[in-house]
């Protein structure tokens, strides 16, 4: 009996092309610190304000691009208790602002970019891929087949300016120039006076006796040159 031939065919190459986005990981949350609770009362302990845990939580929270009930929810606060430490202490009212201010300023610096452009890096991978016991390829955590890279090519790419982008960048750096309702006042303030006319200076029954006026002139010019000819 002839013994079965050994399957030594190998897997074709492929090729991935991969671009990591990589987001900013939410910060952990610092240890809670909770009021004693009294002897012989059953029930979770209350929150009580601390000053190094919440504000710069809420600091980094807010820099993360959580909104004000998103912070509330993260930290695990009531509604009400949240809104009276914002009250309270203006410290923490401070660090959500702070926070804030630094998540639209990372978004006007993103909405630039994306105005005049950016450079973005390609990977190019070529290899075979990873087969398991049943010589299947093996799955990454997205799906994609793992491969055993043989040779990585990594490529530069333009990313050419947003025309979207950069009309909403310039109507809301440059307002008047970019906007697109128009001004009903002038450059100072005062309201717009509209040219005047023959007509407002004169009057509808006027502007009418004006107007005969000069078709007979008009017509009677143009008899005279019918004459000469």
């Amino acid at each position: 009996m002839a013994a079965a031939k050994k399957n030594t065919k190998q897997p074709k190459k492929v090729t991935q092309t991969r671009r990591e986005v990589i987001q900013e990981a939410l910060p952990e949350a610092p240890p809670p610190v909770k009021a004693p609770r009294p002897p012989g009362k059953k029930g979770k302990s209350p929150l009580v304000w601390n000053a190094d845990r919440y504000v710069p939580w809420a600091t980094a929270l807010a820099r993360a691009g959580l909104n004000k009930k998103q912070i509330q929810q993260r930290m695990r606060v009531g509604k009400t208790k949240f809104y009276e430490w914002v009250a309270l202490y203006p410290e923490f009212a401070e660090a959500l602002q702070v926070g804030q201010d630094e998540a639209a300023a990372r978004v006007e610096n993103a909405l630039f970019q994306r105005c005049v452009g950016f450079e973005v890096e390609e990977s190019k991978i070529t290899g075979r891929p990873q087969l398991g016991a049943d010589k299947k390829p093996l799955l990454g955590d997205d799906g994609k087949p793992v491969i055993v890279p043989e040779r990585v090519e990594r490529t530069r790419k333009k990313v050419v300016g947003d025309v979207t982008a950069q009309h909403i960048f310039l109507k809301a750096w440059k307002p008047d120039r970019y906007r697109e309702t128009r001004e009903l006042t002038g450059p100072h303030g005062e309201p717009l006076v509209p040219k005047k006319t023959i007509m407002t200076v004169l009057g509808t029954d006027e502007f009418r006796e004006y107007d005969a006026k000069v078709r007979a002139k008009l017509a009677a010019q143009a008899d005279a040159e019918e004459a000469k000819k």
